[in-house]
């Protein structure tokens, strides 16, 4: 819940940008005491100035549950649940006449009120029994209703004649369009379930539910979805034939499972990453003023397109796996394999431009896919009285891709219909073109420049591109002279798989842990690199990396980066190339935990527990941007390491 001024800066985002961007050679206050101001891109506000800026939030919550449990006979069980959730928080925000935000409006002032209220209603029955000591059985049932509902209220103004007044005094300002807002939604949910587990001789197991549920964010024909789901379990270390290997293999359990969930988050983004909102029915807003006369009269138009067909979003789930236990607990751990389908895929359709809304929400004719598996490993690998050393290893692998597109899906040259999600489609840089370099895009290449490769291009017919029958535009398989879209290349599918390992150590007294983990198969454009070392800042006066040192001029024509006769770009925004794409694997220390531990009796103290704790001590990473795991193509904040000593007392 940031503030947002009219440059398009948040209060953290704005202060970080500005702190890396500001010229470093404008003293903090110029002549006058005011803060100094960049005289080109004066958008990059004063980052010591931002932090004058005013953005507080208070919340208060409420949470409550109540339930009640009653047996009427033995192994019947009737619980109830209610429950609430209620929170509200109060936002302001105050931009003094010292910032830029704030000098641009004589002072900006904002309140906003924000509720959320949730009430959830559960009423379930479970039965449960032994027979013959062979055989389990358990059957419940219930039903669930949720009601969920937010509202706020948002007040502000400008041109204030003083900073006194901050946020307490809105009608102060004198401002032309003092801001005025507020909204609500609710949504409600009712669900019904059953659920049957069977156990035979500790061996085989059944488990089988199924479940109802109703949503108010659908329309009336679809606001129902019915979803089952079924797992079966075999130990077979049970069986006769591996009890020679008794005290060998206590647990091989071989598992399946399959089931259906429904998704009815009705927000969420296109495949171009635009974020949409569905609704059941039309919805109208205000849209501007029209003049009847000499009167200004408030319009209401058209915002949305209802769906009454949209309905829930499936996402059927199947996995196989392995649970195991060795040697009496010593090695443990799990294999699975799971494989995802999401169908009816909740996104948006294009309308006629000419249509007063030109998108509407539906269910896609598309089909998505995830399949990976994971594993872990856990092992007493030593155990002493005085000493132990127990680890714990994880891996997780996955991939995501298009099982089916939508009938209305436009494939650009370089798409397929069963592409992969995190495919990096690229122009492919060969470094920088030097003097005397024949280029074959262009007759006149500027040295210093970034060089591409032409690899293809599309096959036309009096100057208009050819498709085949399904679609796709043709290409030449050759190079044509031109830098576009059939010249991206495929440099990777950015599917990192992630490694855990944990380590604690005990001797006597003393206990260390040391968790770390890692993601690997990762690249990352570094965008800081790529704006910190942009021609287009220089001109500005805006800060900039060491590394433009290494910038190619005609006295460096071996320099890493292009000369400042070429823009982060290449060519043109549209076409995204290789350049400032790294590796950006790592392997992350994200704990250190040394602790010992005694007792005082005489004292009553049960225990008392001395500990020091590191976290996210070191970084190991080819990638030299900020941070691998929190870097998004810009400025990011680094991961902070935290030190703590600390003190437990057990009485």
């Amino acid at each position: 819940n940031v503030a947002m001024d009219n440059g398009g800066y948040g209060l953290t985002s704005g202060l970080l940008q500005s702190a890396y961007m500001f010229s470093p050679n404008l003293p903090v206050r110029d002549e006058n005491g005011d803060y100094s101001k960049k005289v080109l891109g004066t958008n990059q506000p004063n980052p010591v100035a931002q932090l004058e800026l005013t953005n507080q939030t208070r919340t208060t919550r409420f949470l409550a549950n109540v339930f009640l449990q009653y047996e009427p006979i033995k192994n019947l069980k009737l619980k109830g649940v209610a429950g609430t959730d209620f929170s509200q928080s109060e936002g302001y925000y105050y931009a003094p006449l010292s910032t830029q935000v704030g000098g641009a409006n004589n002072g900006k002032a904002d309140r906003r009120h924000n509720e959320k209220t949730d009430y959830q209603l559960q009423f379930s029955a479970n039965y449960s029994t032994m027979l013959n000591d062979r055989h389990y059985l358990a059957v419940s049932a219930g039903t669930e209703y949720m009601k969920m509902g937010t509202q706020y209220l948002l007040a502000g103004n400008t041109d204030f004649v003083s900073d006194s007044f901050s946020w307490n005094n809105l009608g102060a300002g004198a401002g032309s369009k003092p801001t005025v807002g507020s909204g609500s939604t609710f949504a409600e949910t009712l669900s019904y379930y059953a659920r049957v587990n069977y156990t035979f001789d500790e061996r085989f197991f059944l488990t089988a539910n199924f479940r109802i549920d109703g949503s108010s964010m659908f329309g009336k024909n679809h606001q129902w979805g019915y979803f089952p789901g079924i797992s079966v379990g075999w130990d077979f270390a049970r069986e006769k034939f591996v009890k020679s290997l008794q005290g060998t293999v206590d647990q091989l359990k071989l598992r399946a499972g399959f089931g259906q969930t429904g998704n009815d988050n009705l927000s969420g983004t296109d495949d171009n990453g635009n974020a949409f909102t569905a609704y059941p029915y039309n919805v109208y807003r205000q849209s501007g003023n029209v003049i009847f006369g000499d009167t200004y009269n408030t319009a209401i138009g058209l915002y949305a397109l209802g769906n009454p067909n949209l309905k829930w979003e499936t996402q059927t789930d199947f996995n196989i796996g392995l649970d195991f236990s060795l040697w009496n607990g010593r090695v443990s751990g799990s294999l699975d394999y799971f494989n995802r389908v999401i169908s009816d895929i909740l996104g948006v359709r294009r309308l006629s431009s000419a249509s007063e809304v030109t998108s509407m929400v539906v269910n896609l004719d598309a089909k998505k896919q995830t399949y990976g598996f994971e594993a872990s490993v856990n092992t007493e690998t030593i155990k002493r009285k005085n000493f132990q050393w127990n680890t714990g290893m994880t891996l997780t692998f996955y991939r995501d891709r298009w099982l089916k597109r939508d009938r209305n899906w436009v494939p650009k040259i370089y798409e397929t219909e069963k592409a992969y999600m995190g495919e990096e489609w690229r122009l492919v840089s060969m470094g920088l073109i030097q003097p005397g370099n024949g280029v074959s895009y262009t007759s006149n290449p500027v040295p210093g420049t970034i060089l591409f490769a032409d690899v293809d291009g599309y096959m036309t017919k009096d100057g208009n591109i050819m498709y085949n029958e399904d679609g796709y535009p043709l290409r030449t398989g050759k190079p044509d002279g031109k830098i576009d879209e059939a010249d991206l290349q495929k440099v990777a599918v950015n599917v990192p798989y992630t490694i855990g390992f944990n380590n604690t150590f005990r001797y006597k007294n003393f206990d260390l842990n040391i968790g770390m983990y890692g993601k690997f198969n990762q690249w990352k454009q570094n965008g800081l690199a790529a704006t910190l070392t942009d021609a287009g800042i220089l001109i500005e006066g805006s800060n900039q990396m060491v590394e433009v040192k290494e910038r190619w001029n005609s006295d460096h024509q071996y320099g890493k980066y292009p000369s400042s006769l070429q823009r982060k770009y290449g060519v043109g925004k549209e076409f995204a190339s290789d350049f400032y794409m790294e590796k950006a694997w790592f392997i992350r220390v994200r704990n250190i935990d040394l602790g010992y531990t005694f007792s005082l009796p005489a004292y009553k103290i049960n225990s008392v527990r001395v500990y020091v704790s590191l976290l996210n001590p070191f970084l190991i990473t080819p990638y030299s941007g900020i941070d691998p795991e929190t870097d998004n193509n810009g400025f990011s904040y680094p991961n902070s390491r935290t030190y703590t000593i600390g003190l437990h007392i057990n009485l």
